[in-house]
């Protein structure tokens, strides 16, 4: 595990005072241990979605970092990737995040609003979160007592709803009367087996979100059969076409 002092000691140790907007390139899948630590001046950073980790003190001490968009690729934050960011005011935690290191965003004295996408608290280390009373916490409008559960151990209190984001899985109902038009959904779906399995859903989704990941296909048409020809349908088949 790297330490403070031998990041100081490192001979672009000072060079990285002059760094103040960073755009990292498509294709880069990690922000490694200590890439950005003690850039002091830096306050604006372009992370693309093939990014999956930040390292340990990737971020340590970046005092003019005021917000960071963590794209919905990243699984891991590393312990102190945030440490002492001290202008740091807000961070979202999209529902892709599965654990945030020991001391991950201890420091940030003035963070304020922490929101969280996913449908349960992704694993929190030791001290992640420092003063965490006076963090206000906004999480899926249909997951609020779960959050609570899981969170108030931590020391978070203000947690509440977030009416823009809803968290939706494959094995639970969930009613709403009013229109989705604007929200933030994620959807999880648990399969069983590696068949062909149907997928409804409220919203759209994209061919190329998908089709990396599994073998697709849509509905041509739907067949109906009067077989006994005693006027009710008794036979339904499904044409689909594998794209």
């Amino acid at each position: 595990m790297p330490n403070y002092s031998d990041l100081k000691n490192r001979p672009w140790h000072y060079a990285q005072d002059k760094i103040k907007t960073v755009v990292i390139e498509e294709g880069v899948t990690r922000i490694g241990d200590g890439a950005f630590t003690d850039c002091h001046n830096l306050t604006s950073v372009e992370i693309p979605n093939s990014v999956t980790s930040f390292g340990d003190y990737a971020f340590f001490c970046c005092e003019g970092l005021t917000s960071i968009t963590i794209p919905n690729s990243v699984t891991s934050i590393g312990e102190q990737a945030f440490n002492l960011c001290s202008s740091l005011t807000s961070v979202t935690i999209p529902n892709s995040v599965k654990s945030i290191g020991r001391l991950a965003f201890v420091g940030c004295l003035r963070l304020a609003y922490i929101t969280f996408k996913g449908s349960t608290p992704p694993e929190l280390g030791f001290r992640a979160f420092s003063q965490t009373q006076k963090i206000s916490v906004y999480v899926p409008t249909n997951r609020v007592e779960a959050y609570k559960k899981e969170l108030e151990g931590w020391g978070f209190s203000n947690i509440q709803a977030d009416p823009k984001l809803l968290c939706l899985a494959d094995d639970e109902a969930y009613t709403r009367d009013s229109e989705t038009d604007g929200m933030d959904i994620s959807y999880t779906r648990n399969f069983t087996n590696v068949n062909w399995q149907a997928i409804y859903l409220p919203f759209s989704l994209k061919y190329d979100d998908l089709k990396n990941d599994f073998e697709l296909a849509c509905i041509s048409s739907v067949h109906q059969y009067d077989n006994d020809k005693y006027g009710v349908i008794d036979k339904r088949v499904m044409e689909i076409i594998k794209m």
